[in-house]
């Protein structure tokens, strides 16, 4: 099945690079109950008067994230593989486009297409920034597969009918929702090729 897929798209924080964003940090700032989703509460207080500091808090993490920000490992020969095979590739994430183009200077790759939640898509896990990336690359979502590290980007892909692979160097407690789990890329990688 993976080797008819030839559109690899990837989450960003944690997915290709490391950067250590604290998101319970970011919550503790803003007075946010622990667990609770960062943007989707933010939506719920567009009214709030201090609407505008905790959306500057945010910013402020993305951006230190993204400074500090280092490929994951494996990263780099998984893209160096996917360009040589010539597959389309694009990121879709939930961070600022600021902070995107942050990161992208630490990734040796150029993406076909990149969206970030500054693209006025719903965010993951909504299906629209998986959906519109295909449509943008005019390919078939049969032919694409999201690779993330949280249950959004597992729940997106459902939702998009692409094909959905959790990277989690680590053990996670929604792994059964992804249709393929990887540990490493180089797994991937021999799966994938």
């Amino acid at each position: 099945m993976l080797n008819k897929k030839d559109l690899i798209i990837f989450d960003l924080d944690g997915t290709i690079v490391d950067s250590r964003l604290d998101f319970d940090g970011m919550r503790r700032e803003m007075g946010l109950e622990e667990g609770l989703p960062i943007l989707e509460e933010l939506e719920k207080m567009k009214d709030h008067p201090e609407i505008h500091n905790y959306w500057s808090i945010v910013e402020k993490h993305e951006l230190e994230g993204a400074t500090k920000a280092t490929l994951m490992p494996g990263v780099e020969n998984f893209l160096k593989e996917i360009s040589s095979r010539k597959f389309k590739s694009a990121i879709l994430t939930r961070n600022s486009k600021k902070a995107l183009e942050m990161s992208l200077l630490k990734i040796p790759h150029q993406f076909d297409v990149v969206i970030s939640r500054d693209h006025n898509f719903r965010p993951k896990p909504f299906p629209d920034g998986l959906l519109s990336i295909c449509k943008m690359l005019n390919h078939d979502v049969a032919r694409a597969v999201y690779i993330g590290d949280y249950l959004f980007d597992l729940e997106a892909a459902r939702a998009a009918n692409v094909m959905s692979i959790l990277y989690a160097p680590v053990a996670q407690s929604f792994e059964e929702h992804a249709d393929l789990l990887i540990r490493h890329f180089d797994e991937l990688k021999l799966t994938l090729f």
